[in-house]
């Protein structure tokens, strides 16, 4: 593991010998690209990349949890974030001047498990260069409030809406919607858990939606009016992403939303050569 506490001028790379191939460097880089030392204050502008194997797992901030992500060309770019973007985020996440940021490579158990394969608490609006990755046709009003990377960000406390920790993927009024998260390679998936937003009576809900999956295939979904999870099981297939779509409400339209939609499976097997 690669751990960077208070000064990235002095990086410890603390890699098994099994990842000694794979190591991991951590860097903070300004608006200009410059590299910076982590004892201080972050400034708007500022990012972090991190290099190494396409497998990662990492923990930008200590008050955030560990998460496995993918990034297909060994990059990760995240941009710390600042202004309005830091509403959906905790208060004291990214704060101070003492940072621990903590990158190694994903095992190859970690990948085989099963679990929320969509889970990204580090997810960024618009491009990036890893995954998972939500995005979406509606964000209402532009805000992160809404934003689509809130469904993957692991917090699906649904009674409220607006600013962390009730942010959600909330788009506009309309019946054209979709919603997306993207893999960045294959993964076996059989199970999907929605949180709709249940911050009633300000909120209505879908009654139903078809989830469109890459390998072109499709189900529909029932969706209830509830603040419990729903669960949707169904046939394992091998995909690189899907999309919620038709997502279906009475009129006249209301606010709907989702505040959390987990996908259960794992990595895909490497293709035998």
């Amino acid at each position: 593991m690669t751990r960077v506490s208070r000064s990235l001028a002095a990086l410890a790379a603390c890699l098994a010998p099994a990842f000694a191939a794979d190591a991991v460097k951590i860097e903070l880089l300004d608006a200009g690209g410059k590299t910076l030392a982590a004892d201080r204050e972050f400034a708007k502008g500022d990012k972090l990349r991190i290099t190494g194997p396409r497998h990662l797992a990492v923990r930008l901030d200590a008050k955030m949890p560990q998460c496995l992500v993918y990034a297909p060309e060994g990059v990760v770019e995240y941009p710390i974030p600042s202004g309005v973007e830091r509403r959906v985020y905790a208060p004291e996440t990214f704060a101070g001047a003492n940072h621990t940021i903590t990158a190694r490579p994903a095992t190859a158990d970690e990948m085989a498990a099963y679990r929320n394969v969509a889970f990204n608490p580090y997810d960024v609006r618009g491009k990036t260069t890893f995954f998972p990755h939500a995005t979406s046709n509606s964000e209402c009003r532009d805000e992160p409030d809404f934003a689509a990377r809130n469904a993957i960000d692991g917090l699906s406390k649904n009674g409220g809406h607006g600013r962390w920790p009730n942010q959600s993927w909330g788009p506009d009024k309309r019946t054209d919607l979709w919603w997306k998260v993207e893999f960045g390679r294959p993964v076996e998936v059989d199970k999907l858990v929605l949180a709709t937003r249940a911050d009633f009576p300000h909120d209505r809900h879908w009654h139903s939606a078809v989830v469109e999956f890459s390998d072109g295939s499709r189900e529909k979904l029932e969706i209830k009016k509830q603040a419990e999870p729903q669960t949707f099981e169904f046939r394992k297939r091998t995909v690189a992403w899907l999309q919620l779509t038709d997502l279906a409400q009475d009129p006249p339209l209301g606010w709907c939303a989702l505040t959390e939609v987990e996908v259960w499976g794992k990595d895909a097997p490497p293709a035998a050569k």
